[in-house]
């Protein structure tokens, strides 16, 4: 998610002795979620390297009395939304202290559901201009500090694009190198503009799907292709998912998102402009994919079917956006089936799903590869 509020870049950020380190849970395609408190009051905050402000979701800020005066923009990848502004609040982050800041207000709601969990703050260079964070993704422990990296480590540069995000030079074939947001807010691995797609081609000669991204802006259908490659400095990964958007919000053309970086042993020093990325993972193994062509969105005791990619799975098994699931061969849906079933649309083709459906029919849904 990106924010439409530029701040300036501090000239230089202050080295300091403290650091702190910081339990998260998530990584690939599971936000990353770390406790803080807002003004004292505990919160469940989301880390998007793509928000130039913290967001704080309209529920929270009513009950805590944070909401001020004015009124902001946010920037999603693919359209704006208008929000509240926030009272100037202190934010704290393990034992580091972030604050009198701003924020901007707006219905995260949206983003719970599809995280299946809450979603009280979107906290984004409010923290990483400020700290340096590394992140041990296999050990599910952030590091902050306020010093640099050592003299010797070898770091990438970060590109600052239209003075709010920051970008790394990626190249997505052997003649295509472009800038690419860095957004550990996305929870797909690679998103592009329409524009950039058509320009190098980038359809042509690959099946298309499509699906649902789901982000502050809200609902939006995706094109999904799978490119040969994506090379970050020496970093290889290879059959990489594409999103495709209609519309598109960015100055740069390309968003890297978590399933990427959470395969690195990751450091962003976004003050100083510098991102480490030490390989801990085969970064060549296969990315998850979908087999289902279905999107949904858990509703209480169904899931709601947003989407359905035509000439899919769920295309072939009579599938329809609006249905509501009831039931997966014979268990009913409740809290429990949710977080003992994650992604079952990725798991092996051939595998078979009895679905009840509302109203009293059932259909049978068969995984296979269809893009």
């Amino acid at each position: 998610m990106q924010v439409s509020f530029s701040i300036s870049l501090p000239p230089a950020v202050p080295v300091g002795k403290a650091t702190s380190s910081v339990a998260f849970a998530g990584g690939d395609d599971r936000p990353l979620q770390i406790p803080i408190t807002v003004d004292g009051h505990a919160a469940c905050a989301v880390l998007d390297t793509g928000a130039t402000r913290t967001v704080v979701d309209r529920g929270f800020a009513e009950r805590h009395g944070l909401i001020g005066r004015g009124l902001s923009v946010i920037t999603g990848l693919t359209a704006q939304v208008g929000g509240a502004v926030t009272r100037p609040v202190r934010i704290k982050v393990g034992d580091v202290g972030l604050g009198p800041k701003t924020g901007v207000v707006t219905d995260l709601g949206r983003m719970a559901q599809a995280a299946r969990t809450d979603v009280d703050v979107v906290l984004g260079h409010d923290l990483f201009l400020d700290q340096r964070v590394e992140f041990d993704f296999a050990a599910g422990r952030l590091l902050l500090s306020r010093q640099p990296f050592a003299a010797d480590t070898d770091c990438l540069a970060l590109e600052r694009i239209d003075h709010r995000l920051f970008a790394i030079e990626a190249h997505i074939a052997p003649e295509i190198t472009t800038a690419a947001v860095v957004d550990l807010g996305s929870m797909l691995p690679l998103y592009a503009s329409a524009d950039f797609v058509r320009a190098h081609g980038l359809f042509e000669g690959r099946r298309v799907a499509t699906s649902i991204s789901l982000g502050v802006e809200g609902v939006s259908v995706v094109q999904t292709v799978r490119l040969p490659w994506l090379k970050l400095g020496d970093a290889m990964f290879r059959d990489v998912p594409l999103a495709v958007p209609d519309s598109w919000a960015l100055g740069a053309p390309v968003v890297i998102g978590l399933p990427i970086w959470s395969r690195f042993r990751l450091g962003l020093d976004m003050g100083r402009r510098q991102i480490r990325l030490a390989a801990v993972h085969d970064l060549a193994g296969p990315f998850p994919r979908d087999r289902s062509g279905l999107s949904v969105v858990a509703e209480g005791d169904r899931l709601k079917i947003l989407h359905v990619s035509p000439a899919s799975p769920a295309d072939d098994a009579g599938l329809k956006a609006g249905d509501a699931i009831l039931g997966v061969n014979g268990q009913r849906i409740d809290t429990d089936f949710l977080a003992a079933h994650r992604n079952m649309g990725k798991k092996a083709a051939g595998t078979r799903y009895v679905l009840d459906i509302e109203g009293g029919e059932q259909a049978a849904l068969v995984l296979r590869d269809y893009f």
